[in-house]
């Protein structure tokens, strides 16, 4: 299941040759849901850690381990976001939910090819992540923010 391009082609993979994090926090990431901003905070720690695993000499079993911890959180994350559409009845639950599948489905389909060395997925994958997670949170997310904010949600 190589990545799929639905919207836009994702911008390129920046070479990355020093300790700079690949991708960090902006404010336009912002929902305005202090916990939903942090939990995106730590998945931007998680796609940095991919890349400097990706950089490594055993890069496969580096991406391994940093991609399993990468897929526990996000279940934790996206666990989090549809208790909240439940809990203030947001209208695109169902729609946000399978987002949420897909992704998820598509990180497992990296991870399983990084353990079964098929091939050399950093780069795409590294693509993959950086354009989901920008469209994810800039388009996907930013679609709840206005309405959870004004339910209550923290």
């Amino acid at each position: 299941m190589p990545f799929a391009h639905t919207h836009t082609a994702p911008e390129p993979v920046p070479q990355n040759s020093t300790n700079k994090p690949l991708m960090i926090w902006r404010d336009q990431f912002s929902t305005h849901i202090p916990s939903i901003d942090r939990q995106h905070k730590v998945i931007i720690n998680h796609i940095n850690k991919v890349d400097i695993a990706a950089r490594k000499s055993n890069a496969h079993l580096e991406l391994s381990h940093v991609l399993s911890g990468l897929i526990s959180y996000t279940k934790i994350h996206f666990a989090y976001e549809e208790m909240l559409f439940r809990t203030f009845k947001y209208a695109d639950h169902d729609d946000h939910v399978v987002s949420h599948t897909r992704l998820l489905e598509k990180v497992i389909w990296y991870k399983n090819q990084s353990d079964n060395k098929e091939q050399d997925i950093a780069k795409e994958l590294l693509e993959f992540l950086i354009y989901w997670l920008r469209h994810h949170i800039l388009e996907e997310d930013m679609a709840y923010s206005h309405y959870l904010c004004q339910k209550g949600a923290r």
